[in-house]
């Protein structure tokens, strides 16, 4: 909704019902705001060329690589010529937590994460080296215009957010 201030049209995106629907109950902007569901991979009840800013942070480090470059293609292809495509997806981790992750079955990784975190309810969390995700990019369509490195993932993450256009 913040983004209303900066554009005629904003549409939300989110793969949860229940999250669309607490959108749309909370929307205090009325027709400038609207909320979508969009369940399946890819983003195709969008057309191509339609949106002049994709923003999107801390979605696609928890699909499978497959899922979040396909999307990172799908993001290029809705955007506008001369758009701004912003996103975050870590590229690696840190130290220990990367050969763990690099030498276990991912059902132990998320064994280890239970007993040390306590809970039964693990969030995934994946990793797309620059280079796969860099070459989506391009192969899209897009130019990647630069990358900022933040901690967006956690400070275990290499968390690269990228700025790219069509």
């Amino acid at each position: 909704q913040a983004l209303v201030l900066h554009f005629e049209q904003c549409t939300g995106v989110d793969i949860s019902p229940r999250m669309i629907e607490l959108a749309r109950q909370h929307n205090a902007q009325g027709s400038k705001c609207r909320y979508e569901l969009s369940q399946a991979e890819h983003l195709g009840q969008f057309d191509s060329d339609n949106f002049d800013f994709i923003y999107c942070s801390r979605v696609l480090q928890h699909m499978e690589p497959g899922y979040s470059l396909a999307y990172v293609r799908e993001f290029v292809r809705v955007l506008k010529p001369n758009g701004l495509l912003v996103f975050q997806l870590p590229s690696g981790q840190h130290g220990y937590k990367e050969l763990l992750k690099r030498l276990l079955p991912a059902s132990v990784v998320n064994l280890l994460r239970q007993m040390v975190y306590g809970s039964s309810a693990v969030m995934e969390m994946y990793t797309v080296p620059e280079t796969a995700v860099n070459q989506a990019i391009i192969a899209s369509g897009g130019q990647v215009l630069h990358t900022h490195y933040n901690q967006a993932a956690g400070p275990d993450y290499v968390s690269p957010e990228y700025y790219a256009t069509k």
